[in-house]
C-alpha cells in the first residue's frame, strides 16, 4: 500500500484566531431591532490589512498614498565609516515605494578564518536612513542575497530574492534572513537575532542529497512563492517551512516535515 508523507500541523502564533466569531450570532438580534437606525460608516480599509492571494499573479506593490509615507522618521546608520558594506539592494516597498536595503558586517576577530561578523542592514529612502537592525552578539560569516559557501542551496527559479508578498531573503553561513515589510520599513521577525544565546528562526542543518550536492535551503519560485528546506529531524524526515504572506503577519508561515525534499512537500495551496 502506498502512504502519503506524513505531515505535521502548522504552527501558528494564535490559536485562537481559527475559532468562528460565534459571539457575533448573539448580536444577530440587536441588528435587527436596530434596523430602522441609520447605517453606521464603514470602516475605511487600510493597505496594511490586504495581502496577496496565493493564486495571484506575482507583481510588486504599488506605493501607497497612506500617511505612512509621511510617517517615518529619519534614523542613525550605525554602520556609517565602521563596518564592511556588502550589497545595497533596490526595492519597492508595498508603502514606502523606492528604498534601498543595505547589508553590513562589523568584524568582531579581524583576521579570523572564517570571519566573524556581526550583521547588520539599514533601510535608506531617498538617501536618508529609515531603518537600522544589528545583530547584536551573534556573529556569521556574511550576509548576501546569493549563497557564497556550499552549505545550502539558493534556487530563485525568478533571478530575485523578493517573494510575491514583498519579503526580502539573505543568506548567512548558516541560516537563511527575511526581512518582512512593515507600514513604516521592514522587520527581520527574529531571522537575524541579537544575543548570542538566541537561534536564527530560520537556522540550517545542512545535508546532502545523493550526488552531493547541498539540500537545505530556500526555494523561490517563478511566480513568487517561497519555501525552505531547514533540514532533517532526528527521525530523517525533511523539515520545511512555506511562506505564506508578509513574515510578520499572523499565518504567514507552514511547518511540515515528510520524507523528501520535494517542493512544498506535504502542503496544499
Amino acid at each position: 500500500m502506498k502512504h502519503s508523507p506524513r505531515t505535521r500541523p502548522a504552527l501558528t502564533d494564535r490559536l485562537g484566531s481559527w475559532r468562528p466569531a460565534l459571539g457575533m450570532l448573539a448580536l444577530l438580534p440587536l441588528l435587527t431591532a436596530c434596523a430602522g437606525e441609520a447605517p453606521a460608516q464603514a470602516p475605511a480599509q487600510t493597505s496594511s490589512s490586504v495581502s496577496a492571494s496565493a493564486t495571484a499573479p506575482v507583481s510588486t506593490p504599488a506605493p501607497s498614498s497612506s500617511s505612512a509615507i509621511a510617517a517615518y522618521q529619519v534614523v542613525e546608520d550605525a554602520c556609517l565609516g565602521r563596518c564592511t558594506t556588502y550589497e545595497t539592494i533596490a526595492v519597492t516597498h508595498p508603502t514606502l515605494g523606492p528604498v534601498e536595503i543595505r547589508t553590513y558586517g562589523w568584524d568582531m576577530n579581524p583576521g579570523s578564518a572564517p570571519s566573524q561578523m556581526q550583521l547588520a542592514y539599514a533601510v535608506y529612502r531617498d538617501g536618508e536612513p529609515i531603518g537600522f537592525y544589528e545583530g547584536l552578539g551573534n556573529t556569521y560569516a556574511f550576509i548576501s542575497a546569493h549563497t557564497v559557501m556550499g552549505n545550502m542551496t539558493w534556487n530563485l527559479a525568478g533571478d530575485s530574492n523578493v517573494d510575491r508578498y514583498g519579503n526580502i531573503y539573505l543568506a548567512t553561513d548558516r541560516s537563511v534572513v527575511v526581512l518582512a515589510p512593515t507600514d513604516t520599513g521592514y522587520s527581520q521577525e527574529g531571522t537575524l537575532p541579537s544575543a548570542p544565546v538566541e537561534k536564527p528562526r530560520f537556522e540550517i542543518y545542512p545535508f546532502f542529497d545523493d550526488a552531493g550536492e547541498p539540500a537545505a535551503g530556500l526555494h523561490l519560485d517563478a511566480d513568487g512563492r517561497a519555501y525552505l528546506v531547514l533540514g532533517k529531524d532526528g527521525s530523517g524526515e525533511v523539515r520545511q517551512v512555506s511562506i505564506t504572506g508578509p513574515l510578520g503577519e499572523e499565518g504567514s508561515t507552514v511547518y511540515t516535515s515528510c520524507a523528501s525534499t520535494e517542493p512544498h512537500c506535504g502542503f496544499i495551496f
